[in-house]
């Protein structure tokens, strides 16, 4: 009965207050109104920055985007085992929003945590891609 003391007018939609918070992260942001510029533009600003990016597009096919930060590549380079990460349907991929996309990371032990760190990103729509044609 405590819900009926409240006026209904002052209630707050659950859809409202998600598609607020969805539309100001949106435009903070996108970079562009094509999800493909937007990422590349992305990347470009990461490259900026001094991080290692890769924006790689096949026509009517896969696509690769890939960063390391600055702090994340001496980290990197010092390490002497690293293994992958995979975290399947992260995204919405930008050539095929049908498709499922997937977040995968680097991921080396810490000298410092003695745990894991992430030291490189790519997110691609294939699960699998081949070397060899």
């Amino acid at each position: 009965m405590v819900s009926l003391s409240f006026p209904l007018s002052l209630r707050i939609n659950y859809y409202d207050a998600r598609n607020v918070i969805n539309a100001r992260l949106m435009k903070l942001n996108r970079r562009a109104v094509r999800d493909r510029d937007s990422v590349q533009i992305w990347m470009e600003e990461l490259a900026e920055k001094g991080a290692k990016t890769l924006f790689k597009v096949h026509e009517d096919g896969p696509f690769l985007v890939s960063w390391v930060a600055k702090w994340q590549i001496k980290h990197l380079q010092e390490a002497k085992e690293w293994s992958i990460d995979s975290t399947h349907k992260t995204c919405k991929p930008f050539n095929d929003p049908k498709n499922d996309g997937y977040l995968f990371a680097v991921v080396i032990r810490s000298s410092t945590t003695n745990k894991g760190l992430s030291v490189c990103f790519f997110v691609t729509d294939h699960e699998i891609i081949p070397t060899f044609h």
